[in-house]
């Protein structure tokens, strides 16, 4: 009996295997029916790439880069900038053309002043060493100090012009310093001017008569030029003398001024 079972054991094996691998074969063959058909499809799917998508390539021949007309407007921008500056050139140049004409004309103006200020510094230089050479207490007078002492003497002398044209002795008296007053006021001394006035008969019996009689007809239409330092207080005003060259060979005195505490004085010189 046992026998007969695992008989039919194998034989309902055997035939399962029969089927399945009946199965399996017709399964495969189907696979193989089955790629048989699909080939063709995948045939149709693969053939676009073939083609490239060349329709797509139109959009790129329109690309930005090719308005390269930018570079041609920036050369034509720049050739008119350079006419224009050559114009510009151009017309600087001729101003510089007419500048150049009259330098010539320009150099001798500036030679003549040029001389001509060599020539006043000459001229003050002489002056100024005419007018401390007569200085014996050792004072020393700079250039600034003799320049800014003469416009102040200069100055009082045309003020006394006026007075005197008006013979306002009382304004005079203002003019005089102290010590002059003082002097002047004592009857001997006025006697002794009396004696050496060019007319005679005239009687001095006051600094009024002296005022009137002496200081004014000596000093009436006379001019001054310069001052000559006794000390850095005490200065005449003078007329300069020139022979007929024109060459300085003197002094007239007309005036003798003291300074005192900053402000010039007629002082009368004692007899």
């Amino acid at each position: 009996m046992k026998n007969t079972n695992v008989a039919k054991t194998v034989g309902v094996i055997t035939a399962s295997l029969l089927v399945t691998g009946c199965v399996s074969t017709c399964s495969s063959a189907d696979k193989v029916q089955q790629q048989e058909q699909t080939e063709p499809i995948v045939e149709t799917i693969e053939e676009p790439p073939k083609q490239e998508l060349k329709p797509a390539e139109p959009p790129k021949k329109v690309e930005p880069e090719k308005k390269e007309s930018k570079p041609k407007l920036e050369k034509k921008e720049i050739k008119p900038e350079a006419k224009k500056e050559e114009k510009k050139e151009a017309v600087q140049e001729q101003p510089v053309k007419n500048i150049q004409n009259p330098l010539p004309e320009q150099n001798v103006k500036k030679e003549e002043t040029v001389s001509v200020e060599k020539k006043e510094e000459e001229v003050v230089d002489e002056e100024y060493s005419r007018s401390i050479e007569q200085i014996t207490d050792g004072s020393k007078i700079t250039h600034e100090t003799f320049s800014a002492d003469k416009k102040a003497v200069l100055e009082l002398i045309e003020n006394l012009k006026e007075v005197m044209s008006k013979q306002n002795y009382n304004e005079w008296i203002k003019y005089l310093d102290e010590e002059s007053i003082k002097y002047w006021s004592q009857k001997s001394n006025l006697q002794k001017a009396q004696k050496r006035l060019p007319v005679k008969g005239l009687k001095i019996s006051s600094l009024q008569d002296y005022f009137k009689y002496v200081f004014i007809p000596s000093r009436t239409g006379k001019d001054v030029d310069e001052i000559r330092y006794l000390s850095d207080s005490l200065v005449k005003v003078v007329q300069i003398r020139k022979d007929a060259e024109g060459r300085y060979v003197g002094d007239t005195v007309y005036y003798n001024l003291r300074k005192i505490n900053g402000e010039w004085k007629v002082h009368l010189p004692e007899l």
